[in-house]
């Protein structure tokens, strides 16, 4: 969790602007963030709604938050997203970052339309963050990433997300009886990152932490070599890397 918190990127300003911008009644009065690990994507919501909560069945990520990534308005509560045990028709916009395809679908998408007003927006964001603007910077930074898979596959380690393509996500905002309008956007954000900071994104990554945690030498010894070569090649420090955020959101 304090890796997690420490290295993963929070929703940028222009992204929550942009989000905002399309919510027709414009005041917000309650925000809620499914799947929010140590709140880094709750938090950003405090200066723009009367009310923020971050459903988090993880007890270690919630303590993280709490003592983290706390305010007034923003609290946090032990729950799965499928049972947030939240008022019908209370939220005005409920988001999940980069959390959704680890949830039950078919129950998450039903508790989703529960909770919304009329009107109502859930914004579903992936953050993916994955690009160095190096060519073989980038190859090698792709290739202990596909490392990782191909070890923990070899292992049957390998965690199966429940969103396996664009399709599987077409069948939710597809669906009028759960959303009546659906866009969806993209925006780039370029900056330039500390080799620790990079290399602390990286083990961030699910299928990396969980060779790390299996103490599996192929990808230590990966990551140990990638970093030295960034090191290298990058000597001032500055690492030119730039997070593609993905956005679809459907309105109730």
């Amino acid at each position: 969790g304090e890796l997690y918190n420490r290295f993963r990127p929070t929703p940028p300003k222009e992204l929550i602007s942009e989000i905002l911008s399309l919510h027709e009644r414009g005041k917000i009065g309650f925000v809620v963030d499914l799947g929010s690990g140590t709140g880094l994507s709750t938090v950003v919501w405090k200066e723009h709604a009367a009310r923020v909560i971050g459903i988090e069945p993880n007890e270690h990520f919630l303590d993280v938050a709490r003592r983290e990534n706390s305010a007034p308005n923003v609290r946090y509560r032990k729950a799965y997203a499928h049972e947030t045990g939240l008022e019908d028709n209370s939220a005005d916009i409920v988001t999940t970052v980069n959390s959704l395809h680890w949830m039950d679908l078919d129950r998450t998408f039903l508790e989703i339309r529960r909770i919304l007003k009329s009107g109502g927006m859930f914004v579903m964001i992936g953050a993916n963050w994955l690009t160095i603007h190096h060519f073989e910077a980038n190859t090698k930074f792709h290739g202990v990433m596909s490392l990782g898979v191909q070890i923990l596959k070899e292992r049957s380690l390998l965690k199966q997300p429940t969103i396996q393509s664009e399709e599987d996500l077409e069948q939710y905002f597809g669906d009028k009886n759960l959303f009546q309008d659906v866009m969806s956007f993209v925006l780039l954000k370029r900056e330039q990152v500390t080799l620790e900071v990079l290399m602390g994104r990286l083990k961030t990554l699910g299928f990396i932490g969980s060779c790390l945690e299996h103490e599996l030498e192929e990808i230590a010894e990966a990551l140990s070599g990638l970093n030295s070569y960034l090191a290298e090649q990058f000597p001032d420090g500055g690492i030119p890397f730039s997070t593609n955020y993905e956005v679809k959101i459907g309105r109730k």
